[in-house]
């Protein structure tokens, strides 16, 4: 419902029809409706976040972990159009400066695979050597541009597409 009807037009009443439950069941499981909204945004994210974790743990060398994080963050939304709805209805729950970040501690933890990734390519010599923690910010904040620019404020992914393999053979 949030998907198709936004925050402020979705009502509890038909969320709780659509999953078969009365308004009451409803709120054994939230407070309210914005409680509600926000656990399905972060369960959303964090599905996100597990699929980029798993690609990352397949790839055996820092290369193809630094592609794979960056390849399946990117290209995720592609696949999941409920949630990219959501972002493109509510730009606010991916902002550009973090002290409004209503999910913060999410995004931290995307900050701290990336830099898990870089540290481990330094550490094997892979990567040069860098401070992974403000490369990985860094890194973090162009993603988000990407993000912004591809899904949000445009329906155009190839532009997307293009625009981040450019950004990647820059680095």
């Amino acid at each position: 419902q949030f998907a198709q009807k936004g925050y402020k037009k979705a009502t509890l009443l038909d969320i709780a029809e659509e999953l078969n439950m009365t308004n009451a069941n409803l709120y054994s499981y939230a407070k309210s409706k914005q409680a509600l909204y926000h656990d399905a945004v972060e369960y959303a994210m964090k599905k996100w976040q597990n699929y980029v974790k798993a690609a990352v743990s397949k790839a055996e060398d820092p290369i193809e972990q630094i592609n794979a994080l960056f390849d399946s963050a990117i290209t995720y939304l592609s696949g999941d159009k409920d949630f990219c709805s959501i972002l493109k209805n509510d730009p606010e729950l991916f902002p550009m400066f973090p002290n409004v970040d209503p999910f913060e501690e999410v995004n931290k933890k995307s900050v701290k695979m990336l830099e898990s990734v870089l540290s481990n390519g330094i550490k094997k010599g892979v990567f040069m050597d860098i401070e992974a923690a403000r490369v990985a910010h860094i890194l973090f904040a162009i993603y988000k541009g990407l993000i912004i620019e591809g899904y949000i404020l445009s329906d155009d992914y190839n532009f997307l597409k293009t625009t981040y393999y450019e950004a990647k053979n820059i680095l």
